[in-house]
């Protein structure tokens, strides 16, 4: 928990962040250095007199990003070479901090950023990781929301072409009923008392009778191919040595035991033909027996009299098996959608819970920011509806030629639950074709978009001094940007602000700007561009930067282009000579009541104020 009004700045400034005083080497500039103050210093002069070039070359010097968003004279960037910024720690540094408000910045800033911008960006100085979390949690939803959703149009996808296939089988209430129909016919044929079940048992015994009669014609060639066989078909007597030179030695040994061998193959082979032979006619003996058993049993000859008696049958019970497979499959796909779908439910479940979180997000970052209030400004976030977003996304999808469909671009809510609801109505207004999408647009376009946003922010309620900050008017909303600017910020380095009074009512210039300014130089330099007197008198500045242009009636030392005077209001320094340049004609008290409008009634105030 943090909160940014609270914070709280030093009294006494640190050394490096005060600017003591900026020296120029420029041919054009009749100044080598001009001082600052610690705390408030005014820049003044008449139109074109090198006021704002002063403090755009001190911002380019620091940070030259700053003057990005402005159109700045083209001799800026080179001229702000020649200076050098010297900080009150005696060291030459142009890469310190300094916060640069251009001419016109509150206004613009009020009117593009928007005044909840600027708040975030003050937040995200005290506390970056509660949004940059927020912000990954966010990201991470999306990205698991657009995985799941495109399983579940996976899913629908294998739904369908499983649908297809059961189409191409057929309906399962009419397959139920063909074979209802079929066991019927099965039963009411002549089949005496046969059921479905026995005439089915019937053609299993005739298929063992079958694989009998296979073994038994196996049995009979196996005999034939038995009593074929001679000693040839085992044994080949090859005599290895006919080409031996020594051969006649024994010889005679030799065929002696060859004929030996071969009348013991003869022998032995006559006695595995008779033994093969009582073997295979043991079994031939046993597979008669199994088909006498079968063939000769009561059962099976009564069953085989209908059959034939009602050959018909047969397609009957083909059919029938064929329509079961049928419905097999059928019940097959079916679970299979079914395994499917409760995935499918599951991935939405998920889904929508997922959204739900991502769109909860700015209420749980406010359980994390605590914004407090000071005596005049208070700033209370809250979750607001993406209404336009929202109503865009509507526009983009669906065709608005309907009522229905145009009702739904103008959605108010305040709940990502209500949000939840609401799509869902409009799904089913897309499916019963109340509502209907544009061309190109399908329904998992819809849903996908629809789940990876988010549809609420983070924003503020901005109360000052009564006033809601949406119904102020321009100028008030310009200092309201000025003040969370300044107040909220943590920052402490110099702050640069070229003509505020512009962005600002004329009420707001002297009964806030100036008591603004005067509370704020006290923890922060200040250096400041104007032209309304009561800026630089009434807020006390401490510092006075008088800025001349060279021309016919405002002369220049050395006819240089631009010149500055700087001192205290007090400072009575001036030059009496007639022919006294510009600058050192007046006091400084002089050039500010010649300078800017309302400047002998500012300084009547000051004196009344402080009764001099």
């Amino acid at each position: 928990m943090y909160g940014f009004f609270s914070i709280a700045q030093p009294e006494t400034k640190l050394d490096y962040e005060v600017i003591e005083r900026i020296r120029i080497d420029d041919i054009n500039i009749g100044n080598e250095v001009i001082y600052l103050n610690p705390n408030l210093n005014t820049i003044v002069g008449g139109r074109s007199s090198g006021k704002s070039t002063l403090i755009q070359c001190i911002a380019h010097k620091i940070t030259p990003k700053s003057l990005e968003n402005i159109e700045v004279n083209s001799h800026i960037p080179e001229l702000s070479k020649s200076i050098n910024i010297i900080w009150q720690d005696g060291k030459d540094d142009d890469t310190r901090a300094i916060e640069y408000f251009y001419q016109g910045h509150m206004y613009s800033k009020s009117q593009e950023e928007g005044v909840e911008s600027i708040i975030e960006s003050i937040l995200l100085q005290s506390n970056p990781d509660a949004f940059e979390n927020s912000r990954n949690r966010v990201a991470d939803l999306k990205q698991v929301n657009a995985s799941k959703l495109s399983n579940y149009f996976t899913n629908k996808e294998k739904v369908d072409q499983i649908n297809d296939r059961v189409r191409n089988i057929g309906k399962r209430e009419d397959i139920e009923e063909q074979i209802k129909k079929l066991s019927q016919s099965i039963n009411m044929s002549n089949t005496g008392s046969l059921t479905s079940e026995d005439i089915e048992e019937h053609e299993l015994e005739k298929e063992k009778l079958k694989k009998l009669e296979k073994d038994l014609e196996q049995v009979i060639i196996t005999k034939t191919q038995i009593n074929s066989f001679e000693t040839e078909n085992f044994l080949n007597t090859v005599n290895p040595f006919t080409d031996n030179l020594c051969y006649e030695h024994f010889s005679e040994i030799l065929e002696s035991k060859l004929e030996s061998i071969q009348d013991y193959a003869r022998a032995q082979i006559i006695n595995f033909k008779e033994d093969a032979t009582v073997a295979l006619d043991k079994v031939r003996i046993q597979t008669v027996e199994s088909q006498n058993s079968i063939v000769k049993e009561d059962i099976f000859i009564s069953r085989e009299k209908y059959l034939k008696e009602a050959e018909l049958i047969t397609p009957l019970l083909t059919q029938k098996e064929a329509e079961s497979q049928k419905l097999q499959s059928i019940l097959v796909c079916e679970q299979d959608i079914m395994a499917i779908e409760n995935e499918s439910r599951q991935l939405l479940i998920e889904v929508r819970n997922n959204w739900q979180e991502m769109n909860n997000e700015p209420l749980e970052l406010i359980k994390q920011i605590s914004i407090l209030e000071d005596s005049n400004l208070e700033v209370t976030p809250k979750s607001s509806f993406e209404n336009i977003k929202f109503s865009d996304f509507i526009k983009k999808c669906l065709n608005l030629q309907s009522d229905k469909a145009q009702s739904y671009t103008v959605i108010k809510t305040s709940t990502a639950y209500d949000l939840l609801q609401i799509f869902d109505e409009i799904i089913l207004s897309i499916r019963d074709n109340s509502v209907r999408l544009k061309a190109g647009f399908t329904e998992e376009d819809f849903v996908k978009e629809f789940f990876t946003n988010i549809w609420f922010r983070l924003s503020y309620d901005v109360i000052y001094e009564g006033d809601n900050y949406n119904v102020m008017s321009q100028g008030k909303k310009a200092f309201v940007v000025l003040k969370l600017s300044l107040e909220c910020s943590n920052k402490s380095c110099p702050i640069i602000i070229d003509q505020p009074e512009d962005d600002l009512d004329n009420r707001a210039i002297y009964t806030e700007l100036v008591t603004y300014i005067k509370e704020k130089k006290a923890h922060r330099q200040i250096i400041l561009v104007t032209h309304n007197a009561n800026v630089v008198v009434n807020a006390d500045s401490e510092q006075i930067i008088i800025a001349n242009q060279n021309g016919a009636k405002n002369l220049n030392k050395n006819n240089k282009k631009f010149e500055y005077k700087f001192g205290s209001i007090e400072s009575s320094l001036k030059s009496d000579l007639p022919d006294a340049f510009t600058l050192e004609s007046k006091t400084i008290k002089e050039h500010i009541c010649e300078i800017l409008e309302g400047g002998d009634t500012a300084f009547k105030l000051r004196e009344k104020k402080y009764d001099i």
